[in-house]
């Protein structure tokens, strides 16, 4: 039911059946000597945070790049910080430098710490105004082109493009549309692919749809299966999803609309820049950005284009 269960190690104290029978049975999350026990409940329960050094975090960081690949030392820290004492504490981990090495060591324990660094709250016509806004303002200028080519930077398990496909359809737009789904996490384009959603989630979803400006009913563009709902296959054949790295994958072109929305919040000032200048660089020369609602573009990066 979502419980952990906690043993005190049977080596720290002088009553040790019952740990050393709970330990058979294999059935437990963690086995902690007394001390480590009460530091883990106190950070569980009250929400303790380590205090985790700048500089080691940056080391480590650095260290995560040499060993697996992936680049996160332009990510804010602030961000790292949270989600490096999440993974901690999860884990049962009260020193940080064991907690490193470990991950060093280990890459199973590295791609839970990827997930970790990777943000996926999204839902069909999330923020409904943006997709009213594309399609009134957006489509009429997309209209004129012979070909359009959309990229959804970060999309997540793919709600945002699917209910891009969907609009660029009701406008009879999506026929000559080809859409670019992107994310660094390799985990949620598999499930962004499938196109498997909840049916309750996508329900909830329906106001949505109408105020961005959906004209019938969205259930009607999914295949019921069971609890679940299957995205519509010809919408889908026009979406193409991979894996890109904003950080160092490099630049894709030319899109007259690029998406990439409650990313850039993560990564620092540097990152940032350097992200706009890949978009700058992969979009047309008339082409529209899209931003999440709690990012701007600096006076010196818009000095960029």
């Amino acid at each position: 039911k979502g419980a952990q269960i906690i043993i005190e190690d049977p080596l720290d104290c002088s009553a040790r059946d019952m740990p050393n029978n709970g330990l058979l049975t294999g059935c437990y999350d963690y086995k902690f000597p007394i001390q480590e026990l009460t530091g883990y409940l106190a950070r569980t329960v009250r929400k303790e945070e380590l205090d985790l050094p700048e500089q080691e975090i940056k080391e480590f960081l650095a260290a995560l790049h040499r060993q697996y690949g992936y680049d996160y030392q332009n990510y804010s820290i602030e961000s790292v910080t949270r989600r490096l004492n999440k993974a901690m504490a999860e884990r049962g981990f009260t020193v940080f430098p064991q907690f490193t090495a470990q991950v060093l060591a280990d890459p199973e324990l590295f791609e839970e710490l990827f997930l970790e660094f990777s943000i996926n709250v999204t839902h069909f016509f999330r923020n409904p105004e943006v997709f009213a806004l594309i399609r009134e303002q957006i489509f009429p200028h997309l209209e004129t082109y012979p070909h359009i080519k959309i990229w959804c930077a970060g999309c997540s398990t793919g709600e945002e493009p699917y209910s891009l496909a969907i609009l660029l359809h009701e406008a009879g737009l999506l026929k000559k549309t080809q859409i670019y789904a992107t994310d660094i996490n390799p985990y949620v384009l598999v499930e962004a692919k499938n196109g498997l959603f909840s049916s309750s989630n996508v329900e909830s979803d329906q106001a949505n749809y109408r105020k961005g400006g959906g004209t019938g009913d969205l259930l009607n563009y999914f295949e019921r299966m069971g609890k679940m709902i299957k995205f519509d296959e010809t919408l889908k054949s026009k979406i193409l999803f991979f894996q890109h790295s904003l950080v160092n994958s490099g630049i894709l072109n030319e899109f007259q609309l690029i998406l990439c929305r409650n990313v850039l919040i993560y990564f620092n000032a540097a990152l940032q820049t350097q992200t706009f200048r890949l978009f700058l660089d992969s979009l047309d020369r008339h082409g529209f950005l899209i931003l999440g609602e709690s990012e701007t573009i600096s006076p010196q990066d818009a000095a960029l284009g």
